[in-house]
């Protein structure tokens, strides 16, 4: 799967001279400014980053994302509402990862891409005029800032930044009940999974997808239906396999009922 997203900005998106050489400071010879003959487009004007098995693309675009998408992404753990600045942003930078083809550890190669491609948009977020980085994986619009600040400290921290490669969304239920759901997991070889028309509070439900979620990408474990997940033995929650229509994929459910992990 192809790893993709783009950087937001207020003004002009830089020139491919200049994403070359703000990503060579990181990646060195690495990175360089190219043009590229793209299907359907015809030549491009890109920053090249080449490392290990990971070639990426970073090209400017002098035009906006389609406003009401880029807003339906804005997530409100992250904006609290305030998004002008998505609204009234004016171009983008296009960061995509290819993918190879066929390697010999899946999962490692998916860790990879999606590392490359946060250093590369960190990077970006921080030239003059960016105000938020998408991610398609997470379907996710973040503040160009604490995109950088999160990925920054988790580099730090040796954790995976999961919270910036996966998205949960909480949704209110005509029946008072509360539904949630991850986006993002299939990136890294994981079906996503999904609460519905539960009574627990919607910061609980957030909550324990994320950790979820992490759980999942730092430790590559394989969840299937039939078997249990939860944060303790005792606390254990039934999965089934089903369609979902947000998704238009297989996911997993997860009950909201819970009971002891067997043998414990």
């Amino acid at each position: 799967m192809t790893v993709s997203g783009a950087v937001l900005f207020a003004g002009a998106a830089p020139s491919a001279s200049d994403l070359a050489a703000a990503l060579a400071e990181e990646f060195g010879d690495g990175a360089s400014a190219q043009t590229l003959d793209i299907a359907g487009k015809g030549p491009v004007d890109a920053a090249v980053v080449s490392t290990g098995l990971v070639r990426a693309m970073v090209a400017g675009n002098a035009v906006s994302l389609d406003a009401a998408a880029a807003l339906r992404a804005c997530h409100p753990v992250w904006w609290q509402g305030q998004t002008d600045a998505i609204a009234q942003h004016r171009s983008h930078v296009v960061i995509t990862v290819l993918h190879p083809g066929e390697v010999p550890e899946p999962r490692a190669q998916a860790l990879q891409e999606a590392t490359i491609w946060s250093v590369i948009a960190t990077v970006v977020a921080g030239l003059p005029g960016a105000v938020a980085v998408h991610s398609a994986q997470a379907s996710a619009v973040y503040p160009a800032d604490a995109y950088a600040r999160g990925f920054s400290a988790a580099v730090e921290s040796k954790q995976v930044p999961a919270d910036l490669w996966t998205s949960v969304w909480v949704m209110d239920e005509p029946d008072g009940t509360h539904s949630a759901y991850t986006l993002g997991l299939d990136t890294f070889g994981a079906r996503d999974l999904v609460i519905e028309h539960s009574r627990r509070p919607p910061s609980d439900l957030f909550r324990f997808l994320a950790d979820t979620a992490r759980y999942l990408i730092t430790t590559g474990a394989v969840v299937e239906a039939g078997q249990t997940v939860g944060p303790t033995p005792s606390q254990q929650h039934p999965v089934r396999e089903r369609h979902s229509a947000i998704h238009d994929a297989m996911v997993l459910e997860i009950g909201d009922e819970h009971r002891p992990r067997a043998g414990s």
